[in-house]
């Protein structure tokens, strides 16, 4: 499970060039999203948003992949 989740979550923070405009993107302070990403997750409140703005990066990116992720 937590690799699958690690793995999805990689792909959809290799869309950004800086953990900054990650941060920019979601709105939230630059200390969560490198917590995000040391971690590998991020609450599920954020998903919606993720996916958004991965998708205008061009990576696509469900809430399915998300959930079969945590389901795993």
């Amino acid at each position: 499970m937590y690799i699958y989740l690690m793995m999805t979550l990689s792909k959809a923070f290799d869309a950004w060039e800086t953990v900054v405009d990650l941060a920019n993107d979601m709105g939230v302070p630059v200390q969560t999203a490198y917590g995000w990403r040391r971690r590998g997750s991020l609450p599920v409140k954020y998903w919606p948003r993720l996916i958004q703005k991965a998708k205008e990066r061009g990576v696509t990116l469900t809430i399915e992949d998300l959930a079969a992720s945590v389901a795993a």
